[in-house]
């Protein structure tokens, strides 16, 4: 291995321990979508406080990962490579706590859904959830390569899956 100085190779593992922090805020937001279907779905009301518990902590890592940025342009001066992914946590961040904003605004208002009779089984949201890659992980775990550019191969495998479920959706559907 290379020699490199002490304060880059320090420098490396802060931004290792970043990136960890963005796959668990992920995870956790990841988290409070499905709860939030299965609120919908499975018509369970007592879900909605292990929402608004996950809420929290997405918050407070939000935070915590935005000063770590910070601390770490400020007293690192990264340059390069290292700056961009500073820059790209950051904004990340403010993304994934946006989505976990939704996931608590659709548990808060599914107390209004809920309190009415079922108008038709939720046989949508469970289509829309696998459209949009559903179930497999928004975030990828740290040990998971981030995927290269979709293969012409993998655009027609999700065109097809999409296809069939809009057939699916449209059968289920009652015509108006």
């Amino acid at each position: 291995t290379a020699y490199r100085p002490l304060p880059m190779r320090h420098l490396h593992e802060q931004l290792q321990d970043v990136m960890k922090q963005i796959t668990i805020m992920g995870s956790l937001t990841e988290s409070m979508i499905h709860l939030a279907m299965r609120i919908l779905v499975e018509r369970d009301e007592s879900l909605i406080e292990q929402v608004m518990a996950k809420e929290d902590e997405v918050n407070a890592l939000q935070v915590q990962i935005d000063e770590s940025a910070v601390r770490l342009i400020a007293t690192q001066q990264p340059v390069g490579k290292d700056v961009r992914l500073l820059f790209m946590a950051s904004k990340i961040v403010t993304d994934l706590e946006r989505i976990a904003d939704q996931a608590k605004n659709i548990s808060q208002n599914a107390r209004y859904v809920l309190a009415q009779p079922p108008l038709k089984p939720m046989v949508d949201l469970p289509i829309m959830a696998e459209m949009a890659g559903w179930p497999e992980r928004l975030v990828p775990a740290p040990s998971t390569p981030v995927p290269a550019a979709p293969t012409q191969c993998s655009i027609f495998v999700t065109d097809r899956k999409r296809s069939r479920m809009l057939a699916a959706s449209a059968a289920s559907s009652p015509v108006i």
